[in-house]
């Protein structure tokens, strides 16, 4: 269990209310997560820098519920400012952030427990509201040995620096919080296809997260007389140019039914012109997945459905299934024509045990603890400012200040 004492920090941060809101407007939380490599022998420089999209899961302790996630869930005993995405133990990305940090690994075998603490720096674009956010910090990797019963130097600089920024919000039950049920919940906050790759199933798709105004799943027939269905998806501007919506992205919205269907059993279906193809429209909204199988779509993304006067919906952010099976995939950055265990290793596996051995030794959390927060608005260019927090140790507080752009 945890050994967490707790950040002193008294309230959230200034600025994580707006970033939370700002990420929701968001199509996909994706961001730019940058570390340092060492450099090629010869280089005037230590290191160089390296940079790569990740995906936003949330602040550390601060995991959402999802009903598609098995795994045992902590209470929320603690909440923080230190954004989390997950990775492959295999990616240059976990040895970058050993190597460059304090504890300097020379090895791989050093790196493949929890610890690190190296430099970096992690930029979200929000086109919506014309903002981009930059999280100076350092990043640290949560792994297998987090609570494994012996602690590494790795384990407890993890549990020193990132319990350090852990505030407290359920007093008295600190003890009762796990480092390694955290961990757990991260993997099985992935889809099995992503635990092995993603399927082709609404419920469990993998999708770029959507406002959870908008992200609502309805899928029940529950014997009413009456319903309202709707449904959206993606589709691909490129291959429609003539649905072309409001520009944002290759990507855009497209309705594809609105129907009011009488009686539960209903075999009406009605259609929906895709500027290719007639596609058949269920009655039941938990037909949907037999839906927009068509090339330039990808599965259905928001289905409401109304029952009467009731309006039910419920949110779909899960990544599900098929992430989970990335950590059972072939070597990252290996060349193919080299020998892998190819009877555990499986490009699109699927794995739905969270306890997975060779997925499990694979996952991993990455934690940045940020020092630097950047908030630039360039909404308005007669307005724009540069908001810069910096985290103030000695107070456990954020000193704020604005710059021009």
């Amino acid at each position: 269990m945890s050994t967490t004492v707790g950040s002193a920090a008294k309230a959230p941060a200034p600025w994580k209310a707006t970033f939370l809101e700002h990420i929701n407007k968001m199509e996909s939380p994706e961001f730019v997560f940058s570390s340092l490599a060492q450099a090629p022998k010869g280089s005037p420089v230590p290191y160089v820098p390296r940079a790569r999209y990740c995906i936003f899961r949330s602040f550390w302790a601060e995991l959402p519920e999802n009903k598609h996630n098995e795994a045992p869930m902590n209470e929320r005993v603690f909440e923080s400012e230190m954004p989390t995405f997950t990775t492959d133990v295999r990616m240059l990305k976990v040895p970058q952030v050993f190597a460059s940090s304090s504890g300097h690994a020379e090895t791989n075998e050093q790196c493949q427990g929890s610890g690190g603490g190296g430099p970096v720096e992690a930029v979200w674009w929000v086109k919506a509201t014309g903002t981009q956010w930059r999280v100076k910090g350092e990043a640290y990797v949560v792994g297998p040995d987090i609570e494994d019963g012996g602690e590494s130097s790795g384990v407890r600089t993890v549990k020193s620096e990132v319990g350090s920024r852990m505030r407290v919000v359920q007093p008295g039950k600190e003890g009762e919080w796990s480092w390694a049920k955290e961990l757990t919940g991260h993997f099985g906050n992935n889809s099995p296809g992503l635990r092995g790759e993603y399927q082709d199933n609404l419920f469990d798709t993998v999708l770029p997260p959507l406002p959870a105004s908008i992200a609502a799943l309805a899928a029940f027939n529950h014997g009413y007389t009456s319903y309202f269905v709707h449904i959206a998806c993606y589709f691909n501007q490129d291959a429609y140019p003539a649905r072309k919506g409001n520009g944002h992205g290759p990507w855009n919205w497209k309705v594809l039914m609105a129907a009011s269907c009488r009686q539960a059993k209903s075999t009406r279906a009605p259609t929906a012109y895709t500027g290719r193809c007639e596609i058949p429209v269920a009655t039941r909204a938990s037909d949907a997945p037999q839906l927009c199988r068509q090339p330039g779509f990808l599965a259905p993304v928001v289905v409401t459905a109304c029952h009467g006067s009731l309006g039910m919906s419920y949110n779909v952010t899960n990544t599900g299934p098929r992430f989970a099976g990335t950590f059972r995939a072939p070597p990252p950055g290996r060349p193919v024509n080299e020998a892998y265990d190819d009877k555990n290793l499986e490009l699109g596996t699927q794995v739905k045990d969270l306890n997975d051995p060779i997925a499990r030794k694979n996952f991993r959390v990455v934690i940045i603890k940020p020092e630097q927060v950047e908030q630039t608005d360039i909404s308005d260019p007669a307005k724009a400012r540069r908001q810069l927090y910096t985290f103030v140790p000695e107070t456990a507080d954020w000193k704020a200040e604005e710059l021009w752009p």
